[in-house]
Order: C-alpha cells, then sequence, then structure tokens
C-alpha cells in the first residue's frame, strides 16, 4: 500500500494512531510494534508537519527490520496533526473515519506548549 493512499480500507488490523509519531518515543512505539508483530498494524504517524510525518514513514518502509511486518500485512501512513488545533484535530479525526472506521489504540505522545499561558486556573 502507499503510503499517500487515501481511500477507504476495510481492515482487520490493529489501527494505532501515535500522536507526535516521527520523533523519539511515538517513532519508538512505531519500531516496536512493528519489530515483533503479534498482529497486523495500520500504525497512522502524526507529526505537525506532513513532511516530517512523511519522512518517518519512509524511513519505517526503508528499514529492513520491518520488512516482515510489512509483507504480512502491516502498514504505516502520515497525517498531519498539530493537537493545539482544534480543526486539525477533527480533520484528523475525519480522516481515520473515512479510512478506517475506528482508531484502536492511541498513543497520545505529541507535545504542546504552555509558554502562552500566564495564569494557571
Amino acid at each position: 500500500m502507499s503510503i499517500n493512499e487515501s481511500s477507504t480500507t476495510t481492515t482487520n488490523n490493529t489501527i494505532v494512531l501515535i500522536t507526535g509519531g516521527n520523533t523519539g518515543i511515538g517513532l519508538a512505539i512505531a519500531h516496536a510494534l512493528l519489530s515483533a508483530p503479534i498482529e497486523p498494524y495500520s500504525i497512522i504517524v502524526t507529526s505537525r508537519s506532513i513532511e516530517r510525518a512523511t519522512a518517518a514513514i519512509k524511513g519505517l518502509y526503508n528499514d529492513p527490520t520491518f520488512k516482515d511486518a510489512f509483507s504480512s500485512g502491516s502498514e504505516a501512513l502520515p497525517m498531519q496533526l498539530d493537537v493545539d488545533d482544534d480543526e486539525s484535530v477533527k480533520a484528523v479525526r475525519q480522516r481515520i473515519g473515512e479510512k478506517f472506521g475506528r482508531v484502536d489504540v492511541l498513543v497520545n505522545n505529541a507535545g504542546t506548549s504552555l509558554a502562552d499561558l500566564t495564569t494557571v486556573p
């Protein structure tokens, strides 16, 4: 499956949404899932930048360590998501709903900035 494919998919894969998944702990979780797959996964890697998410996905597909996982039905796809932007969150929710109809696992790893807060309620 192409990393840019956007048609509706009916899948028995476990759908995993990793916010902030293009580097660090989020990307390490994607690596762990693909390294020892118990079942096929559809891993959605998000980043504030679609370019960074796409680069992370390309890295997964190009890593021979994950060849068996991908040939056994796992897939990974990038999505742009800024958790500080309600419209961005709604757009990802809609896209995932249209593509998969569900999320089975949410890894809420995205960072946010609290620098603009001047007082705490």
